[in-house]
């Protein structure tokens, strides 16, 4: 089943490959490269799952990820949270955030669409 799902990093590039990924999966999948333009896109159509960098400019992903769980306390997305720095990354504070998952992101992204599946058990979706 196509889920509606939210990419958000920093990078333009990191996004967009994360997005195009995820729409080849069979997903809507948008990439958004800072918060208030995910804000945006969030509220125009509440996302299944956000994938969202844990390190960006203007705001966490752990404070993203509990802002859009708020913003959606009825039926709040899930979130991975990905970061490129593992050891600087709290996995308690993802999951105390409110993070379903986390995973970390390489120059191979295959490990980011491989969360999303797993996130995903029932919906059989294709490698």
């Amino acid at each position: 089943m196509k889920k509606k799902i939210l990419v958000i990093d920093d990078d333009p590039a990191a996004s967009q490959l994360i997005a195009e990924l995820l729409q080849a999966q069979g997903h809507e999948a948008v990439a958004s490269f800072n918060f208030e333009d995910a804000l945006r896109r969030a509220q125009q159509g509440a996302p299944d799952l956000v994938v969202v960098d844990a390190v960006m400019p203007e705001i966490s992903g752990f404070e993203a990820c509990r802002k859009l769980k708020k913003m959606f306390e009825t039926r709040p997305p899930l979130v991975i949270m990905m970061t490129a720095k593992f050891s600087a990354f709290d996995p308690i504070l993802a999951r105390e955030m409110g993070a379903d998952d986390f995973v970390v992101k390489t120059g191979d992204m295959s490990f980011v669409v491989k969360a999303v599946r797993d996130i995903f058990p029932k919906e059989g979706l294709s490698s």
